[in-house]
């Protein structure tokens, strides 16, 4: 008993000496040490190329006629194009005419020079006015190769009261 006795009193000892020992191993195995991650390569950062990039267009226009005539009237359209939709809007302000407007449009110089009307804007407008339009393929072209013109027509000029080139406004 003597023996069970002395046995049961190193019991903790040896306990505590074998946690030791499992630590030391368990350390010497590294596995107590914190891994360091292997160094990142960084690659350089590409060098800037000057390769030429197809001209994207804007997908919107902005255009502007400033509208003139042989008397005291004066005027301006503003207009905004949008070449995904193939949508123009517009507002127009203008004054001092001698009638009031018939008609109102946007023309082209036709092959015979004379003025074609490929968008009427309408008939009797008065100042300000606003229009839109979704534009057909030959008339989106004509429009964008700057060949519009506005016009306000009057009764005593049925001709043109006013008008004005469709520019792109910079």
């Amino acid at each position: 008993m003597n023996n069970a006795k002395q046995n049961d009193k190193c019991m903790p000892h040896r306990l505590a000496l074998a946690c030791v020992c499992v630590c030391a191993a368990w350390l010497a195995a590294g596995c107590g040490t914190p891994q360091l991650a292997p160094p990142v390569q960084m690659e350089p950062a590409p060098a800037a190329t000057h390769e030429t990039q197809p001209d994207r267009q804007p997908e919107v226009v902005a255009l502007r006629a400033v509208l003139s005539g042989d008397g005291a009237g004066r005027g301006e359209l503003v207009a905004v194009f949008n070449r995904e939709t193939n949508l123009l809007r517009w507002k127009l302000r203008f004054g001092n005419l001698a009638s009031p407007v018939t008609s109102a449009g946007f023309y082209v110089r036709g092959a015979d020079g004379s003025d074609v009307n490929v968008l009427p804007a309408g008939r009797k407008v008065v100042s300000p006015h606003e229009g839109r339009a979704v534009l057909t393929q030959s008339q989106r072209d004509g429009l964008l190769a700057g060949q519009w013109q506005f016009r306000l027509n009057t009764r005593q000029a049925p001709q043109g009261a006013l008008a004005g080139a469709l520019v792109q406004a910079h």
